[in-house]
């Protein structure tokens, strides 16, 4: 667990992941609801947001959770990487990743809450992480249009390598995710 200010840091625990599972689902719409049919938007969050979901998520990956007077404001999910890359002319870095690379699944922070630091200390914290220290390659996928989440991660080092589409339930093919790599650990 870190405190920092008035923001308290720490991983996930079972009894976490209804209110997790909330504020997973509230982030999620908040970014990207507008971009989904009803029916495809709540196929997605019943499938990747869930509580029976996290359960799922918290046997392999990390999830770290920050809490500001004990209120759940945001989280960051890692672990190994599994990232499909359809286009490697993008970046400069080779696209695919390997055995013992690390990939940033998810990192929300409760529209109240943005552009307060809250992310960036998030960021800083998990990339402190020893499972994220110790990866030759860091991964992390953002939606295209996203070019405030874009810079956030160049900030850290990250580079564009590819891309990969995203579909939707119905079949009906959305934006593209920019795939980004950041190689071992750049001096900040």
């Amino acid at each position: 667990m870190a405190v920092s200010g008035s923001a308290v840091i720490r991983a996930v625990e079972s009894e976490d992941i209804e209110r997790l599972s909330q504020l997973a689902v509230e982030t999620y719409v908040d970014a990207f609801g507008h971009t989904f049919g009803a029916s495809d938007l709540g196929f997605h969050l019943e499938r990747h947001l869930s509580p029976d979901c996290f359960r799922r998520i918290i046997e392999g990956d990390v999830v770290l959770l920050v809490e500001v007077e004990s209120h759940l404001i945001g989280y960051v999910q890692f672990g190994a990487a599994g990232v499909p890359v359809e286009d490697s002319s993008v970046g400069s870095s080779s696209a695919g990743s390997s055995v013992g690379d690390q990939e940033v699944r998810r990192l929300y922070i409760q529209r109240a809450f943005q552009r307060r630091g809250y992310g960036t200390l998030l960021m800083d914290f998990a990339l402190n992480h020893p499972r994220l220290r110790k990866a030759a390659r860091i991964y992390v996928d953002v939606w295209e249009h996203n070019h405030d989440a874009q810079r956030f991660y160049q900030r850290y080092g990250f580079e564009v390598v590819g891309s990969r589409r995203f579909e939707v339930a119905s079949g009906v093919q959305m934006d593209l995710d920019l795939v980004m790599v950041r190689c071992s650990s750049p001096e900040m």
